[in-house]
């Protein structure tokens, strides 16, 4: 279940892409066995348009939501990275339906 007290935020309009389609500070980039989405980590200092804020420096992104959650540190941004229905809300509703908890 998505875990409400995390700060979750849409994709920023001026998404920081890169020539190559990886957005920049991007560190790592997994389909997710949970949800089967995929996931990105990135590194908000790597570009001004990520706006650092409250919540860390650190970014777990669902490629397919546009949902986004910000982490203190690079290694709690990594324990929580495989399981996008905790921080984003709509692998959560599709992870629901999939288990058969919530009508489809």
């Amino acid at each position: 279940m998505s875990d409400p007290t995390l700060p979750k935020e849409l994709l920023p309009d001026d998404v920081p892409m890169q020539d190559d389609g990886y957005y920049a500070g991007e560190k790592e980039r997994h389909r997710s066995r949970e949800t089967g989405t995929v996931v990105v980590l990135i590194d908000a200092q790597a570009d001004r348009r990520w706006n650092p804020r409250p919540g860390g420096r650190w970014i777990t992104l669902c490629r397919e939501h546009g949902r986004l959650t910000r982490w203190p540190s690079l290694g709690i941004a990594r324990s929580w990275y495989a399981y996008p229905s905790i921080w984003c809300g709509a692998c959560d509703q599709r992870l629901a339906r999939r288990e058969g908890s919530v009508p489809g």
